[in-house]
């Protein structure tokens, strides 16, 4: 009868290992933010790197679209109102028309962006912040109301105790201007019907009508239209939605 002999092997780990992140790599070292502040920003309790990118675990400035995004987290620089703008430098517009942005395509005051800047006299009144040399910043156009950095199209007193559908401040109600669906002071892009007993998806927000709102697409965005599903079916199987050219076939639209 033969002799069992155990042999034990090491398990070599290559130096260079490391394992995997869940949002970004710098240098071997994993980090929850990327964020652009150009080649001389700060990076307080991070890294920068030599293309002007602040990788950290801290997001100092404004989280798009909000705090705790799934798969990256997006942390910009400045936030500007914008509207119907498209101009929007290294970022992104939300659906209430703010630009999210590394950089700073108007007018820059104490590491803040402003979209308006007017001279004026050392007896007028200014809406913003005013300069010793006499300029006015501004965060939104002179026929909008402004409250906490945010621009609202219409501004009512209602009182401590009158009922209030956009964002209260004191005895006022703000209103923003909404391109797409406003719920509760908020504006969204998309929106979709779900069961009474569903939960909305991702980071969606319920109405009590049974309705799903999303200020960006959760799922499947093709040709200007966002999609729950898609599914490949080639070029002549039955597409209850909309066919790509490769035989992607998008179905169950949101609104």
């Amino acid at each position: 009868m033969g002799m069992l002999v155990s042999v034990f092997v090491p398990l070599l780990i290559p130096d260079t290992w490391e394992s995997s992140c869940w949002y970004y790599s710098y240098q071997g070292s994993c980090y929850d933010y990327k964020i652009y502040v150009g080649p001389s920003g700060s990076c307080d309790n991070g890294v920068n790197s030599s293309d002007g990118y602040c990788y950290s675990d801290y997001c100092p400035y404004y989280k798009y679209p909000r705090p705790g995004i799934a798969y990256k987290r997006l942390c910009y620089k400045y936030r500007t109102y914008v509207g119907n703008s498209s101009s929007c430098t290294r970022g992104r517009i939300s659906a209430a028309g703010y630009c999210y942005s590394g950089q700073c395509s108007y007018y820059e005051h104490n590491n803040t962006c402003y979209r308006h800047r007017e001279k004026v006299s050392s007896s007028s009144g200014c809406a913003g912040v005013r300069t010793p040399d006499n300029y006015c910043y501004t965060y939104c156009p002179g026929d909008m109301y402004t409250y906490r950095e945010s621009c609202y199209v219409d501004k009512k007193y209602v009182g401590s105790s009158g009922t209030c559908t956009g964002v209260r401040s004191d005895e006022y109600c703000y209103y923003t201007f909404c391109p797409f669906y406003e719920h509760l002071g908020s504006c969204y892009r998309y929106y979709q019907y779900v069961a009474s007993s569903e939960k909305c998806y991702g980071y969606g927000v319920r109405s009590a009508n049974d309705r799903c709102y999303y200020e960006r697409c959760p799922a499947y965005f093709y040709l200007g239209s966002c999609y729950e599903n898609v599914k490949y079916d080639g070029s002549t199987g039955h597409c209850s939605g909309l066919r790509s050219s490769d035989g992607y076939c998008y179905y169950d639209r949101y609104y």
